[in-house]
């Protein structure tokens, strides 16, 4: 293929890849949480929720700035498709089933997603998009003006995802604005030396926290959750009753009779059963515990792993 022929169908190559990063972008705005982010991108420091909205924004913007003048942006989709490479290759060698690309309902093998971004990158490359001639789509002033809803979009149409601490007293319930949330973050990492009523489980569970044991051991699990399954179980085989535990459940629509991990677990009067309400997708590793003493949250662990 001549090069002018090849240069011709750099920009049809450029809009193929950002409608395709579009998928996925759409998708995490409309429907997504952070959970579906890949764990190298989740341990960013920013936090999950301003990491997920901010990952979306930097998609939506290179997508517009790509549909309406390639021949400027074609190096970002580059960079952008390059990242992804980078990102999926960790994926697949931590040995992850699914990308996360499109939620946990569409699992893609990570290889997959490699190849076809692979492939996308390397049609760019190949019609040398550094010699487009193609005039652009829009002026310059109309992808500002594109790029700042671009940016604006995530954060905006996902809203404010954070959990207020409600004090003593403020409530029975859970608020309905809370269970009204896609996605809520449980910050254990700041729970250490805190009040059981200064963290967000009183939101969550007023009524119910104001009545646990000031003195336990509290563990947050998913009955789907087969590392949940067995540490309980440990928990149980060295429980002699002379500790109070709390056990928080994590609701989980995909939770069936047949996919139901947990069996075993501590079970009698020093056993407070709590189920944290239905509603958003809480972004929790479990299992996951910590220890009350007088009340203060002490030691917090989570993503447990197990020896």
């Amino acid at each position: 293929m001549e090069s002018t022929q090849r240069t011709s169908l750099a920009p049809l190559f450029i809009r193929l890849a950002v409608l395709w990063v579009a998928a996925g972008a759409l998708f995490k705005l409309f429907a997504g949480t952070p959970a579906d982010l890949p764990p190298v991108v989740r341990a960013f420091p920013l936090g999950l929720d301003l990491t997920f909205k901010s990952a979306i924004a930097i998609e939506l913007l290179i997508t517009c700035a790509a549909l309406l003048r390639p021949r400027t942006a074609w190096p970002l989709v580059v960079a952008l498709l390059l990242v992804f490479e980078g990102v999926l290759l960790m994926v697949a060698l931590d040995g992850s089933e699914s990308c996360g690309c499109f939620g946990s309902s569409i699992a893609i093998p990570p290889a997959a997603m490699m190849a076809i971004d692979g492939v996308l990158l390397l049609l760019i490359l190949a019609s040398r998009p550094w010699n487009i001639t193609q005039a652009p789509l829009a002026s310059m002033p109309a992808v500002l003006a594109t790029s700042l809803i671009s940016i604006a979009a995530p954060f905006l149409i996902i809203g404010e995802q954070e959990i207020g601490i409600s004090a003593p007293g403020d409530a029975t319930v859970a608020p309905a604005a809370i269970l009204d949330l896609r996605y809520a973050e449980l910050h254990m990492d700041t729970w250490e030396g805190q009040l059981i009523y200064d963290i967000e489980l009183h939101t969550l569970l007023p009524h119910e926290i104001d009545r646990v044991p000031i003195d336990a051991t509290a563990v947050i699990y998913r009955a789907t959750c087969d590392h949940c399954a067995e540490h309980l179980a440990d928990l149980a085989m060295a429980d002699d009753g002379s500790r109070a535990f709390i056990l928080i459940c994590v609701p989980d629509d995909e939770a069936t009779p047949e996919n139901t991990q947990v069996g075993s677990m501590p079970f009698g009067g020093h056993v407070t059963m709590l189920t944290l309400p239905k509603g958003p997708q809480y972004l929790i590793e479990t299992p996951a515990d910590f220890q009350l003493e007088g009340g203060v949250v002490q030691s917090v662990r989570e993503g447990i792993k197990l020896p």
